[in-house]
């Protein structure tokens, strides 16, 4: 008998699942252009290209679907029915912004989770979000009912108008859920959904009402918005699910809707400044309602009114471009980051002027083609008008990242008192847009000109090292400093080992979270944890340092003086900071400057790399792989914070200068150089960020 051929088993579903959405990750990398190629090389337009991409293929297709809902409305709607769809649309984005901002306080909290190395609990928190979501969007659902019910009752039947404001409202209740549930993922990753994904939403709704319309007439608009609604919400859920499920992370056992789930008071700011100042960011809706409502007959500005809303997708995407660049500015708000992403920030501000020509272009060619009356000088106005609402909405988005929500809700408010009065006072359509010019501007200078001062949000409840030194120093106030030592963990593989790594962090946050400002904790060393506080105030002692610490630690020592120079200098003479900081506090020395610490790890490395971010990206840096690149940026980053470089994968041992909490030098060496000038470089390098940090300015 002829021997059996074994059949090849079929893997299991989900880890034959897993390994296909490995294989599409790998292929979508090898397209990828990333923020850390527009940091650490010359490809900063590669970048802009590949994250716009996406963004102009729906814009195109947006523009064409928006021109087609216009003339249906027109041809099926008289003008008071118009006008009542047109503001709900309005208003609905409205809302549906505010609620988008105030999600930030979701999407902060998870980053912070995130970033304390706390994942557990961050289903926890977007499930009470998640609930919130839900109860917002039964009241909006139920409201919109009542009120179609009570409209029919009054009007002796439902029209079409009444429905697709239905459909509208409807829409926005299933918006309450679906963009909390994205944004509980948002926070920490990007949600990736194909290119045909993206497009079919924008077109579902006006392709069903075009197929209909031949058959249902002005019922084809709202039935096709109806079906819709749950379609696009569907797709939006399903992609952001996958993510959900690939980084194991499951908030549905912890939605409950029977009780009312206000957001937690610590996030009020976050919740009402940020939706706040997300719906003054709605150019588009703000313009459109601002126009009609002031509108008044025989001031000559039906015409523009009209205008502005055949343009609104490009207003709105002159408006809505720079949101793709929200994340990539929250991956650089660490504070170490600083000077990284000033550099970002200037690339940025090109491609806000590039952008608002071509946006420029577009709307002249559409106006030209299809707008009924002649442009005439109308055309040479909106040429500013698109560049200043790109430059706004750069400004906006870039306050908004920093959560500076005073400066965006003031400046918000002055703009749309702005348009208040040119739509009240300034006659004539050409001189409307450019006074609406003149005031985005402003906008955009005010935003411009605001002091440089960041929310702390970070979600960093550590300080680096040399962070805890330069705003210890800073104190004008008697101060104490106080220490204490981790017990050796005989269970950890090494010394430093993960697991025994992750605990100290964990032990650490939860004590530096204990702490109220200006009080601030830092592991100084491995086993070192180290806090500062008012001296005349003690929130620390001992009983609590041993119940938040779980019997891990013991006090060490404190040491307090007048000033938080001096008590910094008095804790490091007596040992109390580490044996690095007391070999530094003994020798007095000035620390190095960047060109002697070049010239020194040149000379010990004939084949290193070093990158200074305030200065032309190396040839060398600029040559290395996409991988490789965004090693170096995590290795930077994990060595400001520990002043230990981490066994990252990448073929690079990188170590960093840091001054007043920036990066200021980035080297990198090969792995494969000898071991004992890495540990001499390596001690080198540590020594000369605890003296800049001893030596800051005040």
């Amino acid at each position: 008998m002829g021997a059996r051929v074994a059949r090849a088993r079929p893997e299991p579903g989900p880890v034959n699942e897993l390994r296909q959405w490995f294989e599409a990750q790998a292929r979508r990398a090898e397209r990828a252009v990333f923020l850390e190629e527009a940091l650490l090389g010359n490809r900063f337009w590669d970048y802009a290209y590949y994250r716009l991409r996406f963004f102009f293929a729906r814009y195109a297709v947006a523009s064409v679907t928006h021109a087609v809902t216009v003339l249906l409305l027109y041809r099926f709607f008289d003008r008071t029915h118009f006008v009542i769809v047109l503001l709900a649309y309005a208003v609905a984005s409205v809302v549906t912004n505010f609620w988008w901002g105030s999600l930030e306080a979701l999407r902060t909290e998870v980053r912070s989770l995130y970033r304390r190395r706390a994942p557990h609990l961050i289903p926890k928190t977007i499930g009470r979000w998640l609930s919130l979501a839900l109860q917002l969007a039964a009241v909006t659902a139920l409201a919109t009912t009542v009120w179609l019910g009570v409209d029919a009752a009054r009007n002796g039947g439902v029209k079409p108008a009444d429905l697709y404001v239905f459909a509208i409202g409807l829409r926005l209740s299933v918006q309450f859920f679906s963009r909390a549930y994205h944004a509980g993922i948002y926070a920490i990753r990007r949600i990736y959904r194909p290119l045909p994904a993206i497009l079919g939403v924008e077109v579902l709704g006006i392709v069903v009402a075009l197929l209909l319309a031949p058959f249902l007439g002005a019922w084809a608009l709202p039935v096709g918005a109806l079906i819709g609604v749950p379609i696009v919400a569907g797709l939006s859920i399903m992609y952001t699910r996958r993510a959900y499920r690939f980084l194991g992370i499951s908030p549905s056992r912890f939605v409950e809707v029977a009780r009312l789930q206000p957001p937690p008071r610590r996030a009020f700011r976050d919740f009402f400044g940020g939706g706040i100042s997300y719906a003054l960011i709605g150019l588009d809706s703000l313009l459109v309602i601002v126009l009609f409502t002031t509108d008044r007959s025989g001031a000559g500005k039906t015409g523009l009114f009209a205008l502005l809303f055949l343009l609104s997708p490009t207003v709105r995407a002159g408006s809505e471009w720079a949101q793709l660049i929200y994340f990539d500015l929250k991956r650089l708000e660490i504070r170490v980051f600083r000077n990284l992403r000033r550099r970002f920030e200037a690339d940025i501000l090109r491609l806000a002027l590039v952008l608002g020509v071509i946006f420029a272009c577009v709307a002249f060619l559409v106006g030209a083609r299809i707008y009924r009356a002649p442009l005439g000088d109308l055309a040479l106005a909106l040429g500013p008008f698109f560049v200043a609402i790109s430059l706004l909405a750069w400004a906006q988005i870039r306050a908004y990242s920093d959560r500076a929500y005073p400066a965006l809700i003031a400046t918000g408010s002055a703009y749309l008192a702005g348009f208040v009065a040119v739509g009240w006072t300034v006659p004539g359509e050409t001189a409307t847009v450019l006074a609406l010019t003149g005031v985005a501007l402003a906008g955009f200078v005010c935003l411009e000109l605001r002091p440089d001062v960041r929310a702390e949000g970070d979600g960093a409840t550590l300080l680096s090292p040399t962070e805890w030194i330069a705003e210890l120093r800073l104190l004008e106030v008697p101060v104490r400093v106080s220490s204490a030592q981790f017990y050796a963990d005989p269970a950890a593989a090494t010394p430093e080992g993960d697991d025994d790594r992750w605990r100290r962090l964990q032990v650490g946050d939860r004590i530096a979270l204990r702490l109220p400002r200006p009080a601030r904790a830092a592991l100084l060393e491995p086993g070192l944890l180290a806090w500062y506080e008012p001296a005349r105030k003690r929130t620390l002692d001992r009983p609590a340092l041993a119940t938040l610490g779980g019997g891990l630690l013991h006090f060490a020592g404190e040491k307090s003086a007048q000033t938080g120079s001096d008590a910094l200098w008095t804790a490091a003479r007596a040992g109390l900071l580490g044996r690095e900081l007391a070999v530094v506090a003994a020798d007095p020395s000035p620390p190095p400057s960047t060109q002697e610490l070049r010239s020194s790890f040149e000379s010990m490395f004939t084949s290193g790399i070093v990158y200074a971010p305030d200065e032309p990206v190396p040839v060398r840096l600029d040559a290395l792989p996409a991988e490789d690149k965004r090693a170096v940026v995590a290795g930077a980053v994990a060595y400001a914070r520990e002043l230990r470089s981490r066994p990252l994968r990448s073929r690079f041992l990188v170590t960093a200068f840091c001054e007043r909490g920036e990066l200021r030098l980035v080297f990198l060496v090969s792995r494969r150089a000898p071991d004992r000038l890495r540990a001499r470089w390596e001690e080198l390098i540590t020594r000369s960020n605890l003296r800049a940090a001893l030596a800051a300015p005040e």
